[in-house]
């Protein structure tokens, strides 16, 4: 259901929005824009919608799908082409939403909130590949970050000295009301060293908020242009990095990631993921790929290099996301992907076993399978 979901998106009866963001927590733009079709302008959206075993759905909201959550005495009930699917319900508001910083910013703008757990803090809202139109050919960031489709939309970045601070509070806001955050540092692709200092002071930052020695979570970022960035990063106090890839064959990542193949290059992200593990250990380095874009050969060969080096594959679902250069593309259909998915972390779970874990699974690393809206990883 969530894989189908992912594919065709869902609509929502009007009367099945009421309480958002007030009781549950509505969609704020940070990173990307999942709204696909026919939304009014100014309508908040739910940030995601939670199946009853707790798996997480990021909506992605389509006028145009089979899909239609609607209420019924009371309840939220999701079907497909008017037939009974499941009951549902929106993940809740988290009140640290209705404070403020030190600084006077809306914590909900700083760090969005998840599921049932997830916090994500994106750090900067520009990525240079849109400079001169070489975007990876699925990405629809630069249109997110203009976006009107609706009121909750971040137009901060948090690439200022101050914003860190924030952050922290933020956490500490979170951690206060009895969350235990998966959190993530996020960030559009940047050269240099800008982005890593940045995540450096959001390190500290969160390390101060929740007495820790080191950050929780994960810090998110392109591979860096100089490896010594990894070393910086895990001496702050990161413990999980991820840097992803996104496509694995080399001529298909010159063809849909042409900006990051013209400026960082898939050897030297290979090579950056390779190097991150010496540092920061096996199963400690996640690793993305959108899948949906190759041949199943593709990912299975991925799946096999990254877990042999001590890689977390981490799946990414190919989502005609509007505003991107394949919009409207059709993704395959909800059993292929389900088959790579499968098979790949069968091929994982040979020389990762550890990835198969319950204490994996619960040290939060990269989010779970109650804050994941758009994979099925941790599901």
């Amino acid at each position: 259901i969530k894989m189908d979901l992912m594919i065709e998106g869902v609509n929502i009866q009007e009367s099945a929005l009421e309480g958002v963001g007030t009781k549950y927590c509505e969609k704020i733009i940070f990173l990307f824009d999942y709204t696909r079709y026919g939304l009014k302008g100014g309508t908040l959206l739910p940030s995601e919608m939670m199946l009853p075993e707790g798996t997480c759905y990021m909506v992605m909201y389509d006028t145009r799908s089979p899909y239609l959550v609607r209420k019924e005495d009371g309840a939220l009930v999701l079907e497909k082409n008017g037939k009974f699917v499941s009951t549902v319900r929106w993940n809740e508001r988290p009140e640290y939403y209705n404070r403020k910083t030190s600084y006077g910013t809306e914590m909900r703008k700083i760090a969005q909130f998840r599921g049932d757990c997830g916090i994500i803090a994106c750090i900067s809202n520009f990525c240079s590949n849109w400079k001169n139109g070489d975007q990876c050919l699925y990405c629809n960031f630069d249109v997110a970050q203009k976006s009107t489709t609706t009121t909750a939309t971040v137009k901060e970045t948090l690439y200022e000295k101050r914003s860190a601070r924030e952050v922290g509070e933020v956490i500490e806001a979170a951690v206060e009301e009895g969350i235990r955050p998966c959190f993530i540092t996020s960030s559009g692709d940047l050269p240099g060293s800008g982005v890593t200092d940045s995540t450096l002071r959001i390190i500290q930052a969160v390390k101060e908020a929740t007495r820790q020695d080191a950050m929780i979570g994960c810090v998110n970022l392109a591979a860096p242009d100089n490896l010594e960035d990894i070393d910086r990063l895990y001496e702050a106090g990161a413990r999980n990095i991820a840097m992803n890839m996104e496509i694995w064959n080399p001529d298909m990542f010159k063809a849909i990631c042409p900006g990051k193949a013209k400026r960082v290059g898939q050897e030297h992200w290979k090579r950056a993921l390779e190097y991150a593990v010496s540092v920061f250990g096996r199963g400690n380095v996640i690793s993305g790929l959108v899948v949906g874009l190759e041949p199943k050969e593709s990912y299975y060969e991925a799946a096999h290099w990254m877990s042999e080096k001590g890689i977390f594959f981490a799946d990414n679902c190919f989502r005609p996301d509007a505003g991107s250069k394949l919009e409207n593309h059709r993704p395959p259909r909800p059993e292929w992907f389900l088959e790579v998915m499968e098979k790949s972390f069968d091929l994982a779970a040979i020389h990762l076993p550890e990835m198969f874990t319950r204490e994996y699974s619960n040290s939060d690393k990269v989010g779970c399978y109650r804050c994941a809206g758009s994979n099925l990883c941790w599901d």
